[in-house]
């Protein structure tokens, strides 16, 4: 402005940077599930249009197009999700829920998965505890946090799933505790974020695409609450989903 005076204007522009990299690690992996079952299909229609071929290898072209589906279906529902998980929910009566109805339905349908590879699933909990929300969506989060601690759990291990209320008995907080590998530190502050996977892939991992944990906090946002995680390698991890107990 003058000889004595300078005028300095900061432009915080971390927001759009980081709304970039999602937007293009969405991109990236929505293209990379969307080709595999074309890459698949095409092979399999060259191997029959060539003829001559043995039926292993149209038996074996087929299972890889058939895994490629199942990716490309399971990434579609996640979308869907996470579409559905933005509108916040409004307490109502019609929507009041006893917290270990979901819980419950969760748990036992993931029994027979963890059992294959001799995993227990414990469960306990406040059948007292009442939360306003949208039943289909708590059940949705509290299942990937449930796949995830099958997944990156031992075999032979327990997995724990509590739900009680917080000290100030204003929240449900239900814990699934996991005997895994655990999640280094610098990577817990990312693990929400969409399409994200950190460097603790193990073998029954591999079919992953980041957006189970995305989805845990979408739904306890949407719920007024939150989602966190507490972990230290080799000491495997809890999840947490918290969400505000119903009024009286």
């Amino acid at each position: 402005l003058s000889d004595n005076l300078v005028v300095v204007l900061i432009s915080d522009v971390s927001e759009s940077v980081r709304f970039s990299q999602v937007r293009d690690s969405f991109i990236t992996n929505v293209s990379e599930q969307l080709l595999k079952p074309t890459q698949s299909l095409e092979q399999l229609a060259d191997i029959v249009e060539q003829g001559g071929t043995s039926q292993q290898d149209v038996e074996r072209n087929a299972m890889q197009l058939r895994q490629s589906c199942s990716r490309l279906e399971h990434m579609i529902s996640d979308l869907l999700l996470l579409i559905k998980a933005q509108k916040p929910i409004l307490p109502t009566t019609d929507n009041r829920i006893n917290v270990m109805d979901p819980v419950r339905v969760v748990v036992n349908s993931h029994r027979e998965v963890a059992a294959q590879r001799n995993i227990t699933i414990d469960m306990k909990g406040d059948e007292s505890l009442e939360i306003n929300g949208e039943a289909e969506q708590i059940q949705a989060a509290l299942a990937k946090l449930v796949e995830n601690a099958i997944t990156y759990s031992k075999d032979g291990s327990t997995i724990n799933v509590v739900a009680k209320a917080n000290e100030e008995g204003t929240e449900a907080v239900i814990s699934v505790l996991d005997r895994g590998v655990g999640i280094a530190i610098g990577e817990q502050s990312r693990i929400f974020e969409r399409f994200y996977r950190g460097d603790n892939q193990n073998d029954h991992s591999g079919d992953g695409i980041g957006l189970g944990l995305a989805i845990v906090k979408h739904v306890a946002l949407t719920h007024h609450g939150s989602a966190s995680v507490w972990s230290s390698p080799g000491q495997g991890s809890t999840f947490a989903l918290v969400l505000p107990l119903a009024g009286e």
